[in-house]
């Protein structure tokens, strides 16, 4: 929150010449002007997109004590057990709370959020049968889904998670709703074209490279590395489709 908006916030005053530039989540761009009212810059207006680095999936995980073996057995089961319809997420005002929220608009069900600061406390009270749910990045869940400690129903990309191949999608399973975390840069506004297309050209060419490509899916990210135009595209999509989730 305040470090990433600080990160932000001294980019935007650097000089425009391509040698400052901001690694910024998706958080900043395209959840903060609708998360914060006094917001001290707009991701439009002070900054020029230069590459979507990659992007990462979220996931559903439910305990042991919970006999759901995919998400309309999940519904079921806490129409059933209504005093169990809470879930878990690393933060409040974290993508996985909002895509939760997603999740419980698009099922019509009162879900009941509790914020844990980080995954390890989440992970253990969701083994433990205290928390019924959580929702974070897929990678978090990956050991303990393995091991057969939790069970991860659903993840949120358009595609299957390259680290968990056999668990469905939420569109997969019948939900129409999908969210993607991701990383880019940018440059201050005003950065020359020139230097813009420079810079996008030498980072495509990293992100694409197979050793940077493996390191990033280690870290559960799918490599893109994208086009100026894709990337302004994605952010202002992005920005919209979480605008009335966020404000919900």
């Amino acid at each position: 929150g305040a470090a990433g908006r600080l990160g932000v916030q001294s980019v935007k005053g650097a000089p425009a010449d391509g040698a400052v530039l901001l690694f910024t989540p998706i958080a900043p761009m395209a959840l903060f002007p609708h998360v914060y009212d006094n917001l001290t810059y707009d991701p439009v207006k002070d900054f020029q997109p230069i590459s979507q680095i990659g992007t990462y999936d979220m996931a559903i995980a439910v305990g042991a004590n919970v006999p759901a073996k995919n998400l309309k057995e999940l519904i079921e089961w806490l129409k059933a057990n209504p005093a169990q319809a809470a879930y878990g997420t690393p933060a409040a005002g974290s993508l996985p709370h909002f895509f939760a929220v997603l999740f419980a608009r698009e099922t019509g069900m009162e879900l009941r959020h509790v914020a844990y600061k980080g995954n390890s406390q989440a992970i253990t009270d969701l083994i433990g049968g205290h928390l019924p749910m959580f929702f974070t990045s897929t990678q978090d869940l990956v050991e303990a889904h393995n091991a057969g400690r939790v069970r991860v129903l659903a993840t949120s990309g358009r595609e299957r998670s390259t680290v968990m191949r056999e668990v469905p999608t939420f569109m997969e399973s019948g939900y129409s709703i999908r969210g993607e975390g991701w990383y880019g840069v940018y440059a201050p506004a005003k950065t020359p074209i020139g230097v813009v297309s420079k810079i996008n050209q030498a980072v495509v060419e990293a992100v694409r490279s197979t050793e940077f490509g493996s390191r990033l899916s280690q870290l559960g990210v799918q490599a893109t590395g994208t086009s100026v135009d894709e990337f302004a595209k994605i952010e202002k999509s992005d920005s919209e489709l979480w605008r009335p989730v966020i404000k919900a």
